[in-house]
């Protein structure tokens, strides 16, 4: 809604599952304040860099007042000071509010550093499951995802072709 203001745009969707206008404010506010948008509510959705756009999408998602997000690709197209600001923010919700995150996401250290279980599919196929720190040294992981550094394979990323996703869960 790149013509609406970023309140607009958050407070849309929390109107749409809140019981009433003070609770459709009081979320559209929380979920500003979670993603750092307060300052920026005024604004057109459409003036913001990309990285502040993705941010407006989650806090309007999170603004429907979920148990659970799935995030598909959060990171994607982030800068690495964007995908850091966007990985606290995500720990954070977490920990101070118990929604649920599923994440689907290319950026292993995202995943890594924000999921308590991690699923690694790969063509299809589940190959492992498991915390972080199993998951990283599983052997299945690291020929079809981590890679052997053969062809320039980026060691925490995978490019947005392939055929391998990590998913990561949290839960509290």
């Amino acid at each position: 809604f790149t013509d609406m203001t970023v309140r607009e745009n958050v407070l849309v969707a929390a109107e749409a599952c809140a019981a009433d206008t003070d609770l459709a404010v009081w979320r559209t506010n929380d979920a500003l304040a979670r993603f750092g948008l307060e300052t920026l509510g005024d604004r057109l959705a459409g003036s913001l860099p990309y990285g502040q756009r993705r941010l407006v999408e989650i806090a309007r998602a999170l603004a429907t007042g979920p148990r659970f997000l799935l995030l598909d690709e959060p990171a994607a197209g982030m800068n690495p000071a964007e995908t850091k600001e966007l990985m606290g923010r995500l720990a954070a919700l977490r920990k101070d509010t118990g929604v649920g995150i599923l994440v689907v996401e290319h950026d292993l250290h995202l995943i890594m550093s924000l999921s308590d279980t991690i699923v690694v599919i790969d063509r299809g196929k589940r190959i492992a499951v498991g915390t972080a720190d199993a998951v990283k040294t599983d052997s299945a992981v690291i020929s079809a995802y981590l890679g052997s550094k053969r062809m320039g394979e980026k060691k925490d990323q995978v490019e947005p072709d392939s055929v391998a996703r990590v998913i990561g869960a949290s839960a509290s």
